[in-house]
């Protein structure tokens, strides 16, 4: 006996539900994003601006926000 079903599409039951809460969900992340932005930035500005912190584990650090940006925009 030979199978002979064959599929055309799928459909993503889970996905599909969700379709009443995506403002909700993009306000959520559009939140989060700017909280990282606002962090890094903060922890940029201030490593740049207070000399106490001008030391190699702190220039990491400032190396880490900066790749941050980068690489979560």
């Amino acid at each position: 006996m030979k199978n002979s079903s064959a599929v055309s599409s799928i459909v993503l039951e889970a996905f599909y539900r969700m379709e009443d809460l995506k403002y909700l969900y993009f306000v959520i992340f559009l939140m989060l994003y700017m909280l990282v932005l606002f962090a890094n930035a903060i922890v940029i500005f201030v490593i740049i601006i207070n000399k106490v912190l001008h030391n190699p584990m702190n220039y990491f650090l400032c190396n880490l926000a900066v790749n941050d940006l980068s690489y979560f925009t």
